[in-house]
């Protein structure tokens, strides 16, 4: 082979081997993300430098003149997401936003968003927005207002956006305090009953008054025998007196929750000695629902008030808020 061919022959493979021996720099979704959340903030907020030393940046803070908020205490906040990318509301508490975009539900709770607040499993965007996470912006305080713009890989919603929050409160105990307000309510409708069932933070009593406008005889040493069925009415209340969920078509109309094309009518209940095996309607009913019942006597109308231990926990549901206590209203009825 020619010696000129030949020592061309070996750069090309030389170079053909150098070249797909090179790394290709690539870059990660995450990257990516956070280099476009970068930008955006550059291009619309050039002045805003300090962040919390966790990428979030913060673009407006009004100091509460309340205690500081402490780890692994329950917050009690308004607050209001908005998406990066069109300013579009993502989540939010109170009713004036939910009117104004359409979504105003009566029976949904619109008080306070109430959250517990742990340094060890708070989303780390909501956590430092709180605590500032020992940066350059100090923890919030009660009655603070604060937004902030924070990225995806640390946002609440998994998204890039803008956070809007009130500390409106805090407390250590949120099971005292949910027995405070409920012992505030029965104080504020003169029920006399005290905390006798044996399960902390649920009560119940007879409505006499119903009964009587009701027409009804209660023996009150009569019980149900297990399997049997039996007919009731109710309501479900928020403390505000607001009917979040009924069977009766009359109160759903009064409380603006009436569903023309939903069922109403006496319920079926399939009753059980163990009140946890209590059914409506051939389904599970929260603990609270099915407690209320299992102090029930024939014909007999009850109120059920009770913390959400045994309601709908931490996370609420469907219009119910976290932790928030509910009551119900029952009437045990003939079929018809």
């Amino acid at each position: 082979m020619n010696k000129a061919i030949h020592t061309a022959v070996l750069t090309l493979i030389a170079a053909i081997t150098f070249t797909g021996c090179a790394k290709e720099v690539v870059e990660t979704d995450n990257e990516a993300s956070l280099r476009a959340f970068t930008a955006w903030v550059n291009a619309h907020y050039p002045d805003v430098k300090d962040t919390t030393g966790c990428g979030i940046y913060v673009i407006r803070d009004k100091e509460g003149d309340g205690d500081t908020v402490r780890d692994s205490s329950y917050i009690f906040q308004e607050y209001e997401i908005r998406a990066l990318s069109d300013s579009s509301i993502v989540a939010y508490s109170g009713d004036s936003l939910a009117r104004q975009l359409g979504q105003y539900s009566p029976a949904a709770y619109y008080g306070p968003n109430i959250f517990l607040y742990n340094k060890a499993a708070t989303k780390a965007g909501l956590k430092d927005l709180l605590n500032g996470n020992g940066g350059k912006t100090p923890a919030m305080r009660i009655g603070g207002e604060r937004i902030a713009i924070i990225p995806a890989a640390v946002s609440p919603v998994n998204a890039d956006c803008i956070y809007r929050i009130k500390v409106i409160d805090q407390k250590k105990d949120i099971v005292q305090w949910q027995i405070d307000e409920i012992e505030k309510y029965m104080k504020a409708h003169n029920i006399e009953t005290g905390d006798t069932t044996g399960h902390r933070g649920f009560y119940y009593w007879r409505d006499k008054a119903r009964e009587q406008r009701r027409k009804v005889t209660v023996i009150d040493t009569a019980k149900f025998p297990s399997d049997t069925t039996v007919y009731i009415n109710y309501v479900g209340r928020h403390l505000n007196g607001q009917a979040f969920d009924t069977n009766i078509a009359d109160s759903a109309k009064v409380n603006g929750i009436y569903n023309a094309s939903g069922s109403y009518g006496p319920s079926s209940v399939t009753w059980n000695a163990d009140s946890t095996a209590i059914k409506l309607g051939g389904s599970s009913v929260i603990k609270g629902f099915s407690l209320t019942l299992w102090h029930m006597h024939p014909f007999e109308s009850g109120q059920g008030l009770f913390i959400s231990d045994y309601g709908y926990g931490s996370s609420g549901n469907n219009g119910i808020g976290a932790y928030e206590p509910l009551i119900f209203e029952i009437d045990i009825v003939k079929k018809e």
